[in-house]
């Protein structure tokens, strides 16, 4: 009749339920959106940490439609090789630090965020395998330009997909910057708005 669960039962009995729940979200073996043991966790505890139940030995995460706020940190997932985070309500991208190194990700997604500034600096020293790097959908206020080109250079980012409107967000510097940059990308055309 309304309240909150732990009200009504013994506190001890709470905590064993709650680490039995634990046992089995890390027992899944179903994509992450599907884990119900990790749903729950989430929306009846504090602090959990969503890799603490993933493989570390991953190639693949999809944290889509994962109400996360900030990216989690995969420094340990050495083997990871498509990463997305879509529609996730991120502010930001996941700082270098996040990322595991020696870095084999080839796809990175951050769809439908609200991402400000891309890419961030130091990626081009992680991200050494990345074709696709996919900001669709989100308030993109800047571009690190210079990292973008570094990017394209040292990993052979081949698909850096953006919405069409991000020209007029920009500041006219950036805005200058990013127009020549796409210019220069002209006989290739893998850069373009969605």
């Amino acid at each position: 009749f309304g309240g909150d669960i732990k009200d009504v039962i013994n506190p001890d009995v709470w905590e064993e339920g709650v680490s039995s729940i634990r046992r089995l979200a890390s027992e899944q073996q179903v994509p992450l959106q599907q884990n119900k043991y990790l749903k729950w966790l989430m929306e009846n505890t504090e602090g959990v940490n969503v890799v603490d139940y993933l493989d570390e030995t991953a190639e693949t995460l999809d944290f889509s439609n994962m109400d996360l706020g900030n990216a989690p940190d995969l420094s340990r997932f050495n083997s990871l090789r498509r990463l997305t985070l879509n529609n996730c309500n991120l502010t930001e991208l996941p700082s270098v630090d996040l990322l595991p190194s020696p870095n084999k990700i080839s796809v990175f997604s951050f769809a439908n965020n609200k991402i400000k500034r891309a890419p961030l600096p130091g990626y081009s020293d992680v991200l050494k395998l990345v074709f696709l790097f996919n900001l669709d959908e989100n308030p993109i206020e800047y571009i690190d330009v210079e990292e973008l080109n570094r990017l394209v250079e040292t990993s052979g980012l081949s698909r850096f997909t953006y919405d069409d409107d991000i020209i007029s967000k920009l500041s006219p510097e950036n805005r200058k910057e990013f127009e020549k940059f796409l210019s220069d990308d002209d006989e290739v055309g893998y850069f373009a708005g969605v």
